[in-house]
This record gives C-alpha cells, sequence and structure tokens, in this order.
C-alpha cells in the first residue's frame, strides 16, 4: 500500500458566497473537487494453510492547508460537510477475482485501508466482475458525513479506496489490479469571519 500527497494542478477549486436566507447573514460556501489516480496492485502470494483476508487498498493525501492556503481562516468556522458526489472510472483491471465492493474512506493524513479504526466510510463503488473496466457514480454514505467532518474540517485529510478478498486455506490469492479514477465533489460551509 502506498499513499502520496496529490499535486496541486489535479484539483479545482470554485469558491461561492452565498446568503443565508433565513437569517440575513452571509456564509462562506467552499467547493472542492479533489481529482486523483489510484493503482491497487496485489502481490503475488503463496497459497497457506491458514483461512486468510488479502486486502487491496492505497490512500491518497490532500493538505488542503497548503493546496488552498485561503481556506486556513476558516479552520475552527466550518460548519458543515455535504459529500456531494463520488463519481470513478475502473480501468486496467487484470484483477482474476471478482470485487464484491470498493469502499472510499476519509482518514487523516496516511490513511490507506478504508477498513481502518480511524478511517470514516463516505462511499461504495458497486461489485465489478473479475478483468473488466467499469465507470460510474458511487453510492454516498450521507448517514456518515458528520462524522467525517471533523476529519475534513481539519483541513488536511487523507482518502483511503479498498476491497478485501477472503481466501480459504490451501487456495491460490487473487493475483492482478486496477486502476482507480476518482473525482470527489466537497463541499464546506462556514460562519463568515
Amino acid at each position: 500500500m502506498t499513499t502520496r500527497t496529490v499535486p496541486a494542478p489535479v484539483w479545482a477549486v470554485v469558491l461561492l458566497v452565498g446568503l443565508c436566507s433565513a437569517c440575513g447573514e452571509t456564509q462562506f460556501e467552499y467547493n472542492q473537487q479533489l481529482n486523483y489516480t489510484a493503482s491497487l496492485r496485489l502481490q503475488n502470494a503463496e497459497p497457506t494453510g491458514n483461512d486468510r483476508t488479502v486486502v487491496l487498498a492505497e490512500g491518497v493525501d490532500f493538505e488542503l492547508t497548503t493546496m488552498t492556503p485561503e481556506l486556513v481562516q476558516y479552520k475552527g468556522r466550518f460548519k458543515e460537510l455535504q459529500i456531494q458526489k463520488l463519481s470513478y472510472t475502473i480501468r486496467d483491471n487484470t484483477l482474476n477475482a471478482d470485487i464484491d465492493a470498493i469502499e472510499v474512506a476519509l482518514g487523516p493524513l496516511g490513511a490507506a485501508d478504508p477498513s481502518a479504526a480511524d478511517a470514516v466510510l463516505i462511499a461504495t463503488i458497486d461489485s465489478l466482475p473479475a478483468g473488466t473496466d467499469g465507470a460510474g457514480d458511487a453510492e454516498i454514505h450521507h448517514e456518515n458525513t458528520s462524522a467525517a467532518s471533523p476529519l475534513v474540517f481539519d483541513l488536511d485529510f487523507g482518502v483511503a479506496q479498498g476491497t478485501e478478498f477472503q481466501v480459504q486455506a490451501g487456495a491460490q490469492p487473487p493475483t492482478g489490479g486496477l486502476t482507480l479514477d476518482v473525482e470527489l465533489f466537497l463541499t464546506l460551509i462556514a460562519d463568515p469571519i
């Protein structure tokens, strides 16, 4: 598993200042589109005498304090995170096993496994047959948005994506890999300065 920081040219920023119609106050609304590519590869492994879980996962770090320094002044003022959409393309799929689902989670910097204790599941990509490419929009887990909010409000966070394969004792573990292209659309809303 590897974790890498995505360079500034890979992301796009749009700033919007909205008017709160109920209270007449101005609020700061920041829309962030995070584009990244994850390369998920399994190492060749030999069968073992035990049942085991094989994890296929990779993380990508986003350091918004560096990428978007104008956001730092709103740190501590963010009040809402909206996960708008996660679009994906799976390509170069050489896995010789079906994928039940790929989970996408937010976590601290360095997060590489979506099932880790400090990761919060935000989206699930549908199942995919072995060796098949695909594209679409992931299922967003809006019920986890409030748990994921502090990670994003910190402005430096990781995105982990992965899947697991259950391998029976004596069975050959799956091999291969895939490339996952992701567009993640987030909105952060903050109280005015």
